[in-house]
């Protein structure tokens, strides 16, 4: 009686064993499944992150064309002014309400390029914040040369006979100030293509 026990009780562990056996490989199986997903999810986050910054490069590349444009748009201008309105006037014997209308000339001129360096400041908050220095000392100094043709028509600096110097120095802080901010920009490309 008791080995016709053992058959049935053999087989009982036998499948017991067999059903703790599918257990663990179905344990081991999931485990390594899970641990493939995850190097799989790694890596194609490692590309994702990748493809982000090449294409945040490339975009910051495209726009930097725009800003070289708008600064030698910038520079243009500001040097055809100084040629046109500030170096041959100074060494006219000008009046003072000639000096006066000159300078509103200036002021008028000046204006009709804000929205140059509006968007030279928009494009650089944008893709080169990095820059913001360079632009601030650029927005100082377009500002000194609107304040001084501010002093020399509101009346508040009765030297006429220097505006135009003064001018002249305002401008050239000026173009300088561009040549640092295009510099700049220059640097700021060779790193991002390398």
């Amino acid at each position: 009686m008791i080995h016709k026990l053992f058959g049935p009780a053999a087989q009982l562990a036998v499948g017991l064993l067999a059903f703790i056996g599918v257990i663990l490989i179905q344990i081991f199986l999931h485990g390594r499944a899970k641990t493939e997903m995850r190097a799989r999810f790694e890596q194609l986050d490692m590309q994702h992150q990748h493809e982000r910054r090449v294409s945040g490069r490339k975009e910051k590349l495209s726009n930097l064309g725009p800003m070289f444009n708008l600064l030698f748009e910038l520079r243009q201008f500001h040097s055809e002014l100084y040629k046109t309105e500030i170096e041959p006037n100074q060494r006219k014997g000008l009046s003072e309400a000639e000096i006066i209308e000159q300078i509103e000339s200036i002021k008028k001129s000046l204006s009709e390029k804000s929205e140059n360096q509006m968007r030279l400041n928009m494009l650089i908050h944008i893709y080169t914040p990095e820059l913001k220095d360079k632009l601030l000392k650029y927005e100082e100094a377009s500002s000194n040369i609107s304040i001084t043709c501010w002093s020399y028509t509101s009346g508040s600096n009765q030297e006429l006979n220097n505006a135009f110097y003064d001018l002249e120095t305002r401008i050239t802080n000026l173009i300088q100030s561009i040549n640092e901010l295009q510099n700049s920009l220059v640097k700021c490309s060779q790193n991002n293509e390398s």
